[in-house]
């Protein structure tokens, strides 16, 4: 991989269930058979938390708000989508795609 910009995060998807969900965009190391701490880091995006209805599909895009270090990523770096059910503390399945526009840089 090469050094890159986010510029956009989008994901579609839908589940069975309701729930009260948080999202949170995060730079990760792309490590392999290591015991090393991983350590991540939040990329500054919009808010796009909300309360999902049983059985309705969903499109939500993050939009990449911070300035060019807190959304770049290096070479040998990656993001992952965080998502957290906020209303109980079981689990909810999503089911979907996440997309990412990024920039070379």
């Amino acid at each position: 991989p090469a050094a890159c910009k986010v510029n956009k995060v989008t994901i579609a998807f839908y589940s069975t269930g309701s729930a009260d969900l948080e999202f949170q965009v995060t730079k990760i190391p792309l490590v392999d058979n290591s015991n090393s701490n991983v350590t991540c880091a939040a990329m500054t995006h919009n808010d796009i938390n909300f309360s999902m209805v049983a059985n309705y599909n969903y499109v939500k895009t993050m939009t990449m708000t911070g300035d060019s270090s807190d959304n770049a990523l290096s070479a040998g770096q990656a993001f992952t989508l965080a998502i957290r059910r906020t209303d109980a503390t079981g689990t909810r399945v999503l089911y979907g795609h996440c997309f990412a526009e990024i920039e070379l840089t």
